[in-house]
This record gives structure tokens, sequence and C-alpha cells, in this order.
């Protein structure tokens, strides 16, 4: 076993590249590092996600995750990989845009997610429109593991898409050991901005500059590749522009920052104060860039 001292001076030891250990050890100090490790320790983050229902059904509306859709779809087609029949693991479904896609190919999709207000908004989808092939399971992901709910090698493909949830080697792991098949993530990618709101925002709230996205799609990648998954890889960038009403976007705002400071009269004054400012007749408007990664690779 290849024993690692030192990670700072890679390009003196470029076989680390290939240690699944050094990818293992890199990531778990990348997400150290990252500003989802400044939460408050008292922080629910699945009511955080919860109350963003409405805005997940907004984005849906605009049809924004269609290209990520297509793309995991191109990618299992090289593979030959026909997703009528098969059992189909979605991890952290969302409002579950994408286990209707799937369902609209043929599979027959579990949708895992904890997360109520989300996975409401899928229940009302299927029931609408009588859609048999999508069994909801209103669970976090480690406790369905730790609980025996999801069971190992029994779907044919495990997915998870933008799921802060499975941003470490163990869930990575657990993910790939639910399917005999396949398994696709995405996950942002290098060079990804924060909104402009947040970003200015964090530096007059904390006096500092918003920790870098240290984790990006890079980290699964490598340890796949070099624990000798052979992954494929995709990236590109999504671009898109937002108009909200002002207190609208100041409650997005608070809610996000009351995951890492006390929402006081202070914490509200200084958002309310931002968005006043930058806001016109009402309105508050930003452009967003962000860089998203694919990875897919053969599990059973």
């Amino acid at each position: 076993m290849l024993v690692i001292e030192d990670c700072s001076n890679i390009h003196e030891n470029p076989e680390l590249i290939n240690s699944p250990q050094f990818w293992m050890e890199t990531w778990r100090a990348a997400n150290e590092k990252s500003h989802f490790a400044r939460q408050r320790p008292d922080a629910d983050i699945f009511n955080y996600w919860g109350r963003m229902a409405d805005i997940f059904e907004q984005i849906s509306r605009q049809g924004r995750h269609k290209l990520r859709a297509d793309k995991a779809i191109n990618l299992l087609g090289k593979e030959k990989f026909n997703l009528k029949g098969k059992k189909v693991l979605d991890i952290g479904c969302g409002i579950g845009d994408l286990s209707l896609d799937f369902a609209a190919k043929g599979a027959a999709v579990t949708a895992l997610e904890p997360a109520a207000p989300l996975l409401e908004k899928l229940k009302d989808k299927i029931a609408k429109n009588n859609i048999t092939g999508i069994r909801t399971l209103h669970k976090e992901w480690k406790q369905a593991n730790l609980e025996g709910a999801i069971e190992n090698k029994s779907f044919d493909l495990a997915f998870a898409s933008l799921n802060p949830g499975l941003r470490s080697p163990e869930a990575l792991e657990a993910m790939a050991a639910s399917s005999r098949g396949y398994c696709l993530f995405c996950d942002v990618a290098a060079n990804s901005s924060h909104s402009p709101a947040r970003s200015n925002l964090w530096k007059e709230i904390f006096f500092e500059e918003i920790p870098l996205a240290y984790y990006s799609i890079i980290l699964p990648y490598g340890y796949l590749y070099s624990s000798g998954c052979q992954p494929n890889l995709e990236i590109w960038t999504e671009r898109w522009g937002e108009t909200l009403p002002t207190e609208k976007a100041i409650s997005n705002a608070l809610d996000f920052f009351s995951l890492y400071k006390e929402p006081d009269k202070t914490l509200q004054q200084t958002i309310e104060n931002y968005f006043a400012g930058n806001s016109v007749n009402g309105f508050y408007s930003e452009e967003y860039s962000v860089n998203l990664g694919l990875i897919m690779w053969k599990a059973g």
C-alpha cells in the first residue's frame, strides 16, 4: 500500500495520482475547507431544502434539468444501456424531474428524498399524471443504507445529481454498492462561481471572501479512476438569469445565511440593505454561470 505522508508536493510525487488513498484524503481535505463545513451544527439542512420546493418547481418549469437528463441518457446510450424495464435509483431526487424523465423511458424508478416538501411535489405529479413507474422513498441516503431500505446490487442504475449528501468517498462507495450495473453522478466542476449576492453578502457578514468551492467533480472522478473503474466524464457550462421580487430575494438570502449564522436582526438588516441597494423597481436580477460534470462508470 502506498503510504501518503505529504500530499502538498504532488509534482514531486506523481505516483500519487494513481493512489485511491491520495484522492480520498484530498477529497476529505477539500470538504473541510469548503464553505459547507462552516454551517452551524444545529442547522437543519433538510428543512432548508424543503423550503426551496417552490423555487425548484419554478426551475422545473423553465426546463433547466433537461440538459442533464439528455446528457445522462446519451452517456448510457454509448454503453448500449436501454432504460426500458431497468431498475433505477435516484438518490436525492428533489422534486423528481430526472426520475420522471427516466420513468418516461420505461424505467422502474425508486426516488429517494429526505426533504418531505420536495417529495410531495413529485407525489403530486405522479398522482395527477397516473404515473406507475416511480416508487417514492422518504429517507436520507445514509439512513436508507443503515436501515437496509436499499439493498446492495438491487438496481441496474444508481443516479445522483447535485446531491450534497454524496460528497464523500464513503457515500460514493455506498451508491456504487447499490448498483449491479452502472452509476451516474452529476455535480459541480471547477471554476464554478458563487451567486454575486451570496459572495458580496458573505464578505459583509463575515468580513472575508466566501470560501472557494474546493470540492469539484474531479475528486470523485480521480478516486474512481485510480480505483480502476474506468469512468467516463463529460463537463459543460450552464448559464441563466433570474429576476425575483426584492422581498423574495431577501427571504432566500436570509434562509441561506441562517445555515451559517444565527438569523438575528443584524443579519436581516444587512441582507435587506444589500437588496434594497441593488434592486430596480422592486425586483432583483442576477446572472448565474455554473460548470457541471457527469461521471458514468460500471459498478457491477
